[in-house]
């Protein structure tokens, strides 16, 4: 292997492709790129497993042999074998998840291995050589949270999730069908294998009516790799990133404020926080997936299904449940003193500006809690808790279910109901601050005059303040995933919520001389699940992102036009971790680019009627920043305001302006397969 730099990169490069291809599939096994290439690992033997050392040196060498288009990877010896005894715990064949503390230690260990790669050759070689000796799943997450933090990974592309591990995202009934189709079928006649919109449940289910949204590919994705992007466990360079705890909140208030908005959509309330725990959780759910690893299927949860000790010998796991209301009141109490405990007895102002950055790492523990023993790890044992109260004690040798995964835990209803509860605990702290301020709202010699969305249609007469969403089929390529099976491509067909593209057209009188401003927009519902008018500070609660950047006003009158599309939230993540943090775009959908909010999602689903909200947009003097801004993340409804305001309009200052706008549902499904065009606005 060359010693350049340029050319090391490279082979990391297609080294790191080929690892993240059927990632449960031997290194000795040449793996298909782009372009129907091969890559080949030439290895020694000491890269070979005792898995396949009982076959001998006749069968490493049949496995070197060169294939026909294929590129050799030669792999020089590891000079530092590293000692892998720390993962023997976790089998190869097991289970992994992040929010066991088991296998977070395991996770860790691994993680500095690959992080104190001095050299580009020993870290090709320390990671070929891991590959084949621990459990994929912690593989793949390790090695994933390494690209995105090493110097020697600066420009790689990540995967796209759900190509590498369909069985995350899809109906298990899938790996049958796309076998089939690849050992039977010739690929001229091969047709993408069909996924059913409601593979889960029936609509008999209420709790199905919001399935389209809990079950997006996307947002499964856009939520494992922010779990990537902030983990809160690894070495202290990968975890200690700026406003990671603010984040945390704010990521979750996000999430909780779309599904909310999704379920007045479908005529649903919104969703009631998981803060009794010895009453029986209502919501059943049966997630369909099959875990190939383990091959067996996340287990169902039950109607009335109870919470439970856990008393788990295979992970190491007990836990005693009582533990989650102490820790519950203890951050409660911290909240309404305004101080957290140290573990060295000293305190930490929480009631400024910096407090939910440290609230988020205590609720969701990290190396930044203040006080791990005594705050406890609530968010994520309670995903634990939930996701083993159909085997606690591990006698039915059943694994976690899938809100105990962050590739498949937004899928759970419950979800939302134990993240109410952790954004209540946030928002109750918030509730401490002091109120906005006029100046902080404000912006002299600024007012917008004008706001209005547009759809373009054919005749070239805009649709205004109508926002039209309906259903769009997607094929997305599984053949990566699909270990010791034929290599052709093999597509999943999906059905997703999807909305016509449209713009913003706002109009700002700018009485100054010209000057840099930020631009908010927001959406929210503008009645609540009974049809009552909002009150401020129950609204706010509900105003979902929809973009945010800056622009120049010049002196007099601005007109900007800003493409839905071009939206900074849905690829926040690109401008907030680092340079590492890149997807290939070619050829992929923006609904997976996993860099922020799904495109598909961008728009709630509305109502076939209309369903009538309230768009709001607000000039700042402020500049938003990679992290956000100088403010708070979700300004300006972050904050509770002053009893005096009743309601949105109450609330306003001249650089604000709240536009009604209607969400309308068409019933239809266009297949983007096929090319079709966006056919409903003439």
């Amino acid at each position: 292997m060359s010693k350049k730099d340029d050319v090391s990169t490279d082979v990391l490069y297609q080294c790191l492709d080929a690892l993240f291809t059927r990632p449960k599939e031997t290194i000795l096994k040449p793996k298909q790129i782009e372009g129907g290439r091969f890559y080949q690992f030439q290895v020694s033997d000491q890269f070979v497993s005792k898995k396949y050392q009982k076959y001998g040196s006749a069968f490493l060498e049949h496995c070197n042999k060169p294939v026909s288009n294929g590129l050799v990877i030669k792999i020089d010896d590891c000079k530092s074998i590293p000692d892998l005894r720390f993962a023997d715990d976790l089998k190869h064949d097991e289970l992994f998840s992040i929010y066991i503390p088991l296998h977070q230690k395991i996770a860790t260990q691994l993680l500095e291995i690959f992080m104190n790669c001095p050299t580009i050759d020993q870290f090709i070689s320390t990671i070929v050589y891991c590959r084949e000796r621990v459990n994929p799943y912690l593989f793949n997450w390790v090695l994933t949270v390494t690209v995105l933090n090493h110097s020697h990974t600066t420009d790689y592309c990540l995967p796209v999730v759900p190509e590498i591990f369909p069985e995350k995202f899809f109906d298990g009934k899938i790996y049958q069908q796309a076998e089939q189709a690849l050992r039977l079928i010739p690929i001229e006649d091969r047709t993408p294998v069909e996924i059913p919109q409601n593979f889960t449940a029936t609509l008999f289910d209420h709790e199905q009516r919001c399935a389209y949204f809990r079950e997006d590919i996307g947002l499964s994705f856009y939520y494992l790799i922010y779990s990537y992007a902030y983990p809160f466990c690894g070495t202290p360079d990968v975890v200690k990133k700026e406003r990671r705890g603010e984040i945390f909140y704010h990521v979750h208030r996000q999430i909780l404020a779309r599904y909310n908005f999704e379920r007045f959509c479908n005529g649903l309330h919104r969703t009631n926080r998981l803060s009794n725990f010895e009453k029986p959780i209502e919501e059943p759910y049966f997630p369909k997936l099959n875990t190939t690893v383990a091959n067996h299927n996340y287990p169902p949860r039950y109607p009335d299904s109870h919470l439970d000790d856990l008393a788990r010998a295979r992970e190491s796991l007990v836990f005693d449940k009582s533990a989650l209301s102490r820790w519950r009141d203890r951050i409660l109490e911290a909240c309404d003193q305004g101080v957290a405990l140290c573990g060295d007895k000293n305190t930490v102002n929480l009631n400024d500006d910096s407090g939910i950055n440290t609230l988020g790492n205590m609720i969701q523990s990290s190396l930044e809690s203040p006080n791990l023993e005594y705050y406890g790890d609530l968010a994520n044992t309670g995903q634990l808790v939930v996701g083993y109260c159909h085997d606690p004690d591990g006698r039915n040798l059943e694994g976690f279910g899938v809100i105990s995964d962050p590739a498949t835990c937004l899928r759970d209803p419950v979800f939302y109901r134990w993240y109410s509860l952790i954004v209540d605990m946030c928002d109750h702290h918030k509730k401490y601050l002091p109120h906005y301020t006029k100046d902080e709202l404000g912006f002299p010699g600024i007012k917008i005059s004008h706001v209005e969305t547009f759809i373009l249609t054919k005749q070239g007469s805009p649709v205004k303040n109508e926002l039209l969403t309906y259903w769009e089929k997607n094929d997305i390529n599984i053949s990566k995933g699909l270990d010791f099976s034929p290599t052709e491509p093999i597509f999943a067909r999906i059905t997703h919520l999807q909305h016509q593209k449209f713009s913003y057209k706002i109009v700002v009188e700018n009485s100054g001389s010209q000057c840099e401003a930020s631009v908010r927009i927001f959406l929210a519902p503008k009645k609540d699940e009974n049809k009552l008018p909002f009150t401020f500070n129950d609204q706010r609660n509900f105003f979902i992102e929809m973009d945010y950047f800056n622009t120049t006003l010049q002196s007099g009158s601005n007109t900007i036009v800003r493409r839905s599309w071009d939206s900074s939230i849905l690829d926040w993540m690109k401008f907030t971790v680092s340079n590492n943090f890149r997807q290939k775009q070619s050829e992929k959908p923006n609904n997976y680019t996993g860099l922020g909010w799904p495109l598909n999602l961008l728009v709630p689903k509305g109502k076939s009627g209309g369903f009538e909200c309230e768009l709001f947009v607000m000039v700042g003097k402020d500049l938003i920043k990679p992290h956000g801004s100088e403010r708070s993340l979700g300004f300006p409804f972050d904050r509770p305001a002053p009893s005096r305001v009743h309601s949105l309009s109450d609330f306003l200052c001249e650089n604000m302006f709240v536009q009604p706008v209607r969400l309308y549902f068409l019933n239809q499904t266009l297949d983007k397969t096929e090319g079709t065009a966006q056919p409903f606005v003439n």
